[in-house]
């Protein structure tokens, strides 16, 4: 469970940074607090999941995976909608005198 999310930071930091750049570590701070938080929340979670799933879960959990599709089709339309919403021009009301 760490080694996905620590792959996909890298990964998205090396984006933004070019290869034959320098990088003070100080700019790299905020996303490693993130991370840190992100595992911190998330790795209980998980260890109790695992602790109190029965043995058999393995077959059964199968038939979640359409279920969890939806749930992130769902999520990524509703984070474009938020996105094209905060990028449209505001309508500002015009004052009559």
């Amino acid at each position: 469970m760490l080694l996905v999310p620590a792959i996909h930071v890298l990964a998205s930091v090396s984006l933004e940074i070019p290869i034959s750049s320098r990088v003070a570590l100080a700019v790299l701070w905020p996303s490693l607090a993130r991370f840190l938080v992100v595992q911190l929340l998330a790795q209980p979670v998980v260890f109790g999941v695992r602790v109190l799933a029965p043995s058999n879960v393995d077959h059964g959990i199968a038939a979640l995976a359409p279920l969890a599709a939806v749930a992130l089709v769902l999520g990524v339309l509703l984070a474009v909608r938020a996105v094209r919403r905060s990028d449209a021009p505001r309508k500002v009301p015009q004052v009559q005198d």
